[in-house]
């Protein structure tokens, strides 16, 4: 391929080295294949028909148990449900089922031991609920940022999506967002109208715009039992069915559906309990769901192994017919079972191995453990992060600065951009298997890091067990590296974290293909990829803003043709 998007011209499409077999052999591989795409077919319906099976099964069992008037019934309902929780919660569909329930008890009164009594929300509110403002937003970076819809929809709050603006804002204003603001999108489509979610940030950091309201609770009641109230399913109809706004047009709740909406009233400590009951079986769901994600993930690595077993092997591109049979018989009675994700990861590694030597790795005790491998190293570099981080600032390091702290220390340490498996996705570059399945993940198994709440959100620090770090990461030498990025990146902002993160990435692709990019190219590589692209808005990236990163990056990484023929 050539140019900045990539393309291939017709004169070497047309020269495409095509492998030819007998007539009888063509005919052959095309019925074969014909075969297999019938049996994927069949594979999808049967599929999608489970699939609805388990999606009326689980509404039945949650039916019961929010129906439940006995202590009996209740129990009754929880056995139905945990005889076959496996079987049953394991697709995001039938998992948001699940967490909606949990919601729908918190909204009963079911998890907090008390009857509740039914008020309207503005009973138990001290200010709101109240618009917000929304002006044009800025071409360039200033000192006001305004959320958008996108950073409430979730349900989390979502500091990432907003854009700057010109209007200078005064700080007695209700516009800046406070510590435990509830936000609701007034305005939105049918599935989203009425979403919301609290404010857990710093003052006069966000305002928020009109197509918003922010309301704030009384000093005598939980904010985040409230929330949980609005995210329930009841409360969730209660706001579409009031909806209000033309056929084309964009549904809306006022402040007068926003005041009456009904909130079951439970004793304070009765809402604590809830709270914590909500949080505890929510990080279950975030379990079971990335559970799934990462079974999926390993299903689609498991397939690409197969394929470079077929064609990445023998002089003409196939796979040795012996090798390929038995990677084929292991892969084959591992999807036969519905593997776990312990049962994929036993599979790919056997792929794996059949093409690619790993090198034995040592313990600081000198004895050779083959279990190690890039995982776990990584493991040790997330920790020596986390480590460094904490030590000086006392905070957790979010997940956001945890992911661009690995990749500088990484390409500190001379590593290329496409020797990572750093991807573009929107706040990119991003290593999903990072958090689920890589270094954070076994970090956290392993007791070195533990979630934490500061003052600027969740994140990580070290864990009970941080201790048994000190000897990995002496032996990979990343405490160096850890000390350089929290040196040169604690007190920049995560919109620079990011820039210099984009920009460097652009620069190592754009140099593997050849090319020695300008500012120029970096900006219609960025714009040309469906990803990446709202950074251009996002990040106020200008060519003359690129150039000045383009300086910083080379300085921190010395990007450049002249390191990359050393």
């Amino acid at each position: 391929m050539t140019g900045i998007i990539g393309g291939i011209s017709l004169k070497k499409f047309k020269n495409l080295s095509i492998p030819l077999p007998n007539l009888a052999t063509q005919k052959a591989i095309a019925d074969t294949v014909d075969h297999i795409f019938a049996l994927c077919e069949d594979m999808e319906v049967l599929h999608q028909e489970e699939l609805a099976l388990k999606r009326a099964t689980v509404g039945s069992l949650i039916d019961r148990l929010l129906v439940a008037q006995t202590e009996e019934d209740t129990g009754q309902a929880f056995a139905g449900i945990a005889s076959r929780f496996n079987e049953l919660f394991d697709h995001t569909s039938t998992i948001d089922e699940l967490q909606n329930s949990i919601l729908e008890l918190a909204y009963l009164g079911a998890l907090g031991g008390d009857n509740p009594k039914i008020v309207r929300l503005e009973d138990l509110l001290a200010f709101g609920p109240r618009n917000g403002f929304s002006p044009k937003p800025s071409a360039l970076r200033t000192d006001t940022k305004s959320i958008t819809l996108s950073a409430v929809t979730k349900g989390e709050f979502d500091e990432k999506k907003f854009k700057y603006i010109d209007d200078v804002i005064e700080s007695e204003s209700h516009l800046w967002l406070r510590l435990d603001d509830i936000l609701i999108q007034r305005a939105n489509s049918i599935d989203h109208v009425g979403a919301s979610t609290i404010y857990r940030g710093a003052e006069f950091e966000f305002i928020y715009p009109d197509l918003i309201m922010k309301v704030r609770v009384l000093d005598d009641v939980e904010p985040e039992y409230v929330l949980y109230c609005l995210q329930s399913p009841s409360i969730r109809r209660y706001f579409r069915d009031h909806a209000t706004g033309t056929s084309g047009s964009m549904p809306k709740i006022n402040q007068g559906v926003v005041k009456g909406a009904p909130i079951p009233l439970i004793s304070r400590p009765a809402q604590s309990l809830t709270i914590e009951t909500v949080r505890e079986l929510s990080a279950l769901c975030e379990l079971l769901r990335s559970q799934v994600w990462e079974s999926e993930r390993l299903q689609a690595e498991l397939m690409n192994a197969l394929v470079h077993a077929f064609v990445g092997q023998g002089p003409h591109g196939g796979g040795a017919a012996n090798e390929t049979t038995e990677i084929l018989a292991q892969a084959s009675d591992v999807l036969a079972r519905k593997p776990s994700s312990s049962d994929q990861s036993k599979a790919l590694a056997a792929i794996e191995s059949s093409h690619e030597e790993k090198p034995a790795e040592r313990s600081p005790s000198g004895r050779l453990d083959l279990d190690l491998g890039v995982k776990f190293t990584e493991a040790v570099l997330v920790g020596a992060i986390v480590t460094e981080f904490f030590k000086v600032g006392g905070e957790p390091i979010g997940n956001f600065r945890l992911q661009k702290a690995v990749y500088f220390a990484r390409r500190h340490n001379g590593e290329r951009v496409e020797e990572m498996k750093y991807l573009r996705k929107a706040a990119g570059p991003y290593n999903p298997s990072m958090k689920y399945s890589g270094g954070i993940a076994i970090a956290k198994q392993k007791n070195w890091l533990r979630e934490a709440k500061g003052r600027f959100g969740f994140g990580h620090m070290p864990g009970p067990s941080a201790n048994e770090m000190a000897d990995w990461i002496a032996q990979f030498g990343f405490g160096e590296a850890a000390q350089w990025v929290a040196d040169r990146f604690r007190f920049k902002k995560n919109e620079d974290w990011e820039v210099l993160a984009t920009v460097d990435y652009a620069i190592e692709h754009l140099q593997s293909l050849g090319i020695e990019p300008d500012a120029t190219q970096i900006l219609q590589f960025i714009e040309a990829d469906d990803e990446w692209r709202p950074k251009i808005e996002k990040l106020r990236l200008t060519e003359t803003s690129i150039e000045a990163a383009m300086v910083e990056v080379k300085a921190l990484f010395g990007t450049g043709s002249e390191e990359r023929t050393q």
